[in-house]
């Protein structure tokens, strides 16, 4: 198998169907479903080359088990005998011209991780948030996948800790990151990665609610640079139009 997608997902029935739909140049998409309660599991189940996992392990009130959920979701990967690894979140949306982009990539032996692009929706789909880190994160979305036992970190969205070093190439791909769309999204969310890091040795969660209600004022500096907030249309204008947009949800990619 040339691609396999890999995803744990708990209650994403708002954007689940486009995270999957933009994936449909993958071979197959694993999905471990971590005690949905809402339509999530349904909605893979739809989709003819999404493998649906009930996690084995018990539920927590603040996903801390994510790292030992990634290393099993990793285990169970070793079936399919995949080349590349294809890691989303399921509010996290691949431009449409993604393949078309890596596709040389993935056959070149001195490529071994891709970077893609974190653009962040803010409040409507019109809108990114673009100070700070929030114009210049990149996620490291595909891999290739490596024999032996992977395991992780329990921080959000990480790599595999054997692959942390590896070389990271980046092919102007774009990873639409819808999870800002809903402020009380956003206060869930800054709540839950404080509880999992107290310390906050990994980042600081007050970003996320940047004047929002009980977060910080927008006047506080608190990104490195003012609190920015720029239309879709003019992000691409600014970086010379190379990413493709966002595409309605019936879209579904062929990979050719």
């Amino acid at each position: 198998m040339d691609l396999l997608g890999l995803m744990r997902v708990k209650n994403e029935e708002d954007f689940i169907e486009e995270v999957l739909l933009a994936q449909s140049f993958c071979d197959k998409i694993v999905v471990l479903n971590n005690h949905s309660t809402d339509r999530t599991k349904e909605i893979c189940q739809s989709f003819s080359n999404v493998d649906v996992i009930d996690t084995p392990f018990p539920e927590v009130s603040n996903w801390v088990n994510e790292g030992q959920e990634k290393g099993f979701l990793c285990e169970q990967a070793v079936q399919y005998n995949p080349q590349w690894i294809c890691q989303m979140q399921g509010d996290e949306v691949l431009e449409p011209e993604t393949y078309q982009k890596i596709r040389s990539a993935l056959s070149d032996k001195t490529v071994e991780c891709i970077e893609t692009h974190f653009l962040t929706y803010w409040n409507d789909e019109y809108t990114l948030r673009v100070d700070g880190h929030f114009s210049a994160s990149y996620r490291q979305s595909f891999w290739r996948f490596p024999a032996g036992n992977l395991t992780y970190d329990f921080c959000h969205c990480s790599l595999p800790q054997q692959l942390a070093s590896v070389p990271k190439s980046r092919f102007n791909v774009a990873l639409w990151h819808l999870g800002g769309l809903q402020a009380s999204r956003r206060m869930n969310r800054a709540n839950l990665y404080k509880s999992i890091d107290p310390d906050r040795k990994f980042s600081n969660y007050e970003i996320m609610i940047q004047g929002d209600d009980g977060g910080p004022d927008k006047n506080i500096n608190i990104t490195g640079e003012p609190f920015k907030l720029q239309s879709v249309d003019d992000f691409l204008d600014s970086v010379g139009n190379i990413y493709s947009k966002r595409v309605p949800k019936n879209y579904f990619g062929v990979k050719v």
